[in-house]
C-alpha cells in the first residue's frame, strides 16, 4: 500500500534542520517501535543497517571500492546506527564482491553476530580478513542460500527476528550468463504495517524477471525501492521492474563521478513517472554516456526535486517508518 511520504533534512552531527515537520535531534533518529534502514555512504559500494521494531539490528553488505576506511563505517554504525553494545542479529552479503563485505570485519570489530547469510561458497569470499573471520563462524550461523531459497508472499521469513516487520528474501543465487556474480545477489523486501521497502544488492534484470515470475505485482508494489548495482544501466532496474515496484522514492548508493558511470541517466528518468515530486530541492548527480567523445558526461543539479536520492550527493541516507508514514532524512549535501 502506498503511504504518505514526508522529506526531512537532517544534520546527523546536529539538531534536525526542518523543511516540512518538526524532527528530533540526531540521537533520536532510532526509536523503539519505528523501523529504521540507514543507507550509509561508503563510496562505490553498499552498506545497509535495518534498525527493527524490536531493537534488533541487520547489516545488509559492508563494502566499497572507493578505499573508505572501515573505522568510518563502525563509528556510524556505533554513533549513529544504534548497535553499540548490541549483538548484530544478521549480517547479509548479498553476494561476494568485495565491495559488499571488505569493511565488514573492521567495522564490526568486537560487535558479536548471531547469524550470516551469503550465497556462493566460503572458497568466493576471497578478501583476507573477511575469509579468515567467517571461518570463525560456527556452521550453524552461517546460511548459503540456494537459487531455490525464498519467502512466499504469506510467509515471511521465520529465522531472522525484525519484530512487527516481516522480511522476505525474494531471490538469492540466480543462475545467469549475464554478469552472474550480480544475477546472484540476495534480494530482499521488508513489510512493516502499510509501508513497503525493497533491497535490491547488485541484483541484474534476470534475478528481476525471477522475482516478477514469483510473486504478484500487486504484492511487489512499493514506497521505496534501493536501486540496483550503483544505478548500472547495462544490468539492472528494468522497465517491467519499475512499473511493478512503483517506488514513491529510490535511493541509490554510488560514489561520486565513479568511472563506472553510475547512476545512469535512463535508470533515474526510468523511475521519475513513480517517484514522487517533493518540491524539495536536493542535489542529484547521473551520468549519459557519451559515443562521440567515448566518455561519461555527468549531470549534476542542487535542485533536482524528484524523491531519487544519492548517497554520492546527499551522504549518509536514513529511512524511518513507523508502519503508517515515512520520512527520508538526508544528512547534508556534500
Amino acid at each position: 500500500m502506498l503511504i504518505r511520504l514526508k522529506i526531512l533534512f537532517l544534520l546527523l552531527s546536529a539538531p534536525a534542520i526542518c523543511i516540512s515537520a518538526s524532527v528530533a535531534p540526531s540521537d533520536q533518529v532510532v526509536r523503539n517501535n519505528d523501523l529504521t534502514i540507514h543507507f550509509i555512504d561508503v563510496g562505490h559500494g553498499d552498506a545497509t543497517l535495518v534498525n527493527c521494531p524490536n531493537g534488533k539490528n541487520i547489516l545488509i553488505d559492508a563494502g566499497s571500492s572507493s578505499g573508505f576506511p572501515g573505522g568510518k563505517l563502525r563509528y556510524y554504525l556505533l554513533k549513529h546506527g544504534g548497535i553499540s553494545g548490541k549483538a548484530l542479529e544478521a549480517l547479509i552479503i548479498t553476494k561476494p564482491d568485495r565491495n559488499n563485505y571488505n569493511l565488514a570485519t573492521r567495522a564490526l570489530d568486537k560487535v558479536p553476530v548471531k547469524n550470516v547469510y551469503l550465497v556462493g561458497t566460503e572458497d568466493n569470499y576471497g578478501h583476507e580478513k573477511f575469509s579468515r573471520w567467517l571461518t570463525t563462524v560456527e556452521q550453524n550461523r552461517k546460511t548459503f542460500l540456494t537459487s531455490d531459497y525464498f519467502n512466499a508472499e504469506k510467509a515471511p521469513n521465520a529465522e531472522i527476528s525484525c519484530g512487527d516487520a516481516q522480511i522476505h528474501i525474494l531471490a538469492a543465487s540466480v543462475v545467469s550468463d549475464q554478469s552472474p556474480k550480480n544475477a546472484s545477489s540476495i534480494v530482499l523486501m521488508i513489510r512493516y504495517g502499510e509501508f513497503e521497502v525493497i533491497l535490491t544488492g547488485d541484483a541484474t534484470t534476470a534475478t528481476e524477471d525471477v522475482i516478477l515470475d514469483r510473486f504478484s505485482k500487486e504484492w511487489l508494489a512499493a514506497d521505496v525501492l534501493k536501486i540496483s548495482n550503483h544505478g548500472s544501466l547495462a544490468t539492472s532496474t528494468g522497465g517491467q521492474w519499475v512499473k511493478a515496484i512503483k517506488p514513491q522514492a529510490a535511493i541509490v548508493s554510488a560514489g561520486s563521478k565513479n568511472s563506472d558511470g553510475h547512476p545512469r541517466k535512463h535508470v533515474i528518468e526510468r523511475l521519475e513517472p513513480y517517484t514522487l515530486n517533493n518540491q524539495t530541492a536536493h542535489a542529484m548527480e547521473y551520468a549519459s554516456w557519451d559515443s562521440g567523445k567515448k566518455k561519461y558526461l555527468w549531470h549534476s543539479s542542487r535542485q533536482y526535486s524528484e524523491a531519487v536520492y544519492s548517497t554520492a550527493t546527499n551522504g549518509n541516507l536514513v529511512v524511518k517508518s513507523d508502519g503508517s508514514d515515512f520520512n527520508i532524512y538526508l544528512a547534508g549535501q556534500k
